[in-house]
């Protein structure tokens, strides 16, 4: 608990609480490396970014990779590349979270991984990208977005015309 109470308060420091939060990453305890993740993040932001990396590379902890993708931001290309790292994963939840964060960006670092979101076999996954082609307006998904029309998924059909609309697709009337 102490240790919780005392990272809440190092963001405010920027910077120079980096070095102090780093020193939490390797915890025992995941709710602290979670905490430490996050205070970490906000407090140096981008130039973080390397170090998180890192600590990806050893981290197991679901929570934990969540914190990154919660506060990484997907308004930059390195902070867009690092949570479109994770549209890969074989982590379902982990995948739906990565597209939830990077529709919130603008970048234009994950709209490859979003097309090719769009062929996953989970219906989540599917229903995420779809949500993310329509916002992201990626050029690239029309004939997936379209083609998802026929999903065999009801929440899949109607993120497709969803993001249809969205994209302003022609053809989307058939």
């Amino acid at each position: 608990d102490q240790k919780l109470a005392a990272m809440q308060m190092l963001p405010r420091c920027r910077l120079k609480a980096v070095p102090v939060l780093a020193e939490f990453l390797p915890d025992a305890d995941a709710l602290i490396r979670e905490a430490a993740m996050d205070a970490l993040i906000l407090a140096g932001e981008e130039a973080v970014y390397d170090l998180v990396q890192e600590r990806l590379k050893v981290e197991t902890d679901e929570n934990v990779i969540h914190a990154v993708l919660r506060r990484v931001s997907p308004g930059t290309q390195r902070g867009a590349e690092l949570i479109a790292s994770f549209i890969t994963s074989p982590n379902e939840d982990l995948v739906v979270a990565a597209l939830n964060a990077l529709s919130d960006g603008k970048s234009s670092a994950g709209k490859g991984q979003v097309a090719s979101a769009l062929k996953d076999s989970r219906w989540r996954v599917r229903v995420a990208a779809l949500e993310d082609a329509g916002k992201l307006k990626v050029s690239g998904a029309r004939d997936a977005v379209l083609a998802a029309f026929h999903d065999q998924d009801e929440f899949v059909r109607y993120a497709a015309m969803k993001a249809a609309a969205d994209m302003k697709l022609s053809g989307a009337e058939e």
